[in-house]
């Protein structure tokens, strides 16, 4: 995957391995990919091993969910990371209704 951002996903999900809810993250590829941490509201930092495209209305990346901070379960929970005009605006469980084939498999733009 390379350098990315990671962002801190609202709410906790519950393990599926301990059934214990807990904080998690998420990985993901777009902005300056600079290991920068994100909440929901936060705006985008761009200028340094960019990916994506600054300045779109409306994107989703694919965000990869952290391991249970209880029992350390990879339950390869993944996300969608909604970015509306570089301001991180939502981090919900990914449902599949995103297609990520295009571009570099990690970002797509929404609503074109």
């Amino acid at each position: 995957m390379g350098m990315f951002n990671v962002v801190d996903v609202p709410g906790e999900p519950v393990c599926r391995s301990c059934g214990r809810a807990g904080r998690r993250n998420a990985q993901f590829r777009f902005g300056a990919c600079n290991l920068r941490r994100y909440r929901v509201g936060d705006s985008l930092e761009w200028g340094e091993w960019d990916a994506g495209v600054p300045g779109r209305p409306l994107v989703a990346a694919r965000g990869y969910g952290s391991r249970c901070p209880h029992c350390g379960f990879d339950d390869d929970l993944m996300f969608d990371v909604i970015i509306e005009q570089d301001i991180v605006t939502a981090v919900r469980p990914e449902t599949g209704k995103i297609d990520y084939s295009g571009e570099d498999d990690e970002w797509v733009e929404l609503g074109r």
